[in-house]
């Protein structure tokens, strides 16, 4: 009797861990090339329980397709996930989402610098916005503008 409930909490222990993972798949885009898709960059994923400081944090490379992929996540809900990538000498990051299906396709966008003295036609405006620690106030801590 006691050999099946404790096969039966196995069962429910390891249909519990399946359930909450899944895999984060995306592309790492160059917004100033026409979203030309970018090889070997180091893409980070980094998450935590929301309102909290980050406590999760695994890097993967992308491949010759600019392709990258995230395996066995936790997907619970209160967890908030972003991903980052150190591209042109700035890191660059996605918003914050959330992972509730097994499989969530998310593609980050990067922006590069220019420091040129000529005109800059603007096409886009990208706000990268931080709540402070008391989530009072919102401050901007990147702009990245994609050029016509």
């Amino acid at each position: 009797m006691k050999r099946r409930y404790a096969s039966i909490f196995a069962v429910i222990l390891l249909t519990t861990a399946v359930c909450n993972s899944a895999t984060i798949t995306g592309k790492v885009l160059n917004a100033s090339t026409s979203d030309q898709s970018l090889a070997d960059q180091q893409v980070t994923l980094v998450g935590g329980l929301m309102g909290r400081a980050e406590t999760t944090s695994e890097t993967v490379t992308t491949n010759a397709n600019g392709e990258f992929r995230f395996e066995n996540v936790v997907a619970e809900p209160g967890v908030l996930y972003r991903i980052e990538t150190d591209f042109d000498g700035a890191i660059q990051r996605s918003g914050p989402f959330h992972v509730g299906t097994e499989v969530v396709n998310r593609n980050l966008t990067v922006y590069e610098k220019t420091s040129t003295p000529e005109r800059i036609n603007v096409d886009k405006i990208h706000l990268i916005l931080a709540p402070d620690e008391q989530e009072t106030s919102v401050a901007v801590t990147a702009v990245y503008l994609s050029l016509i």
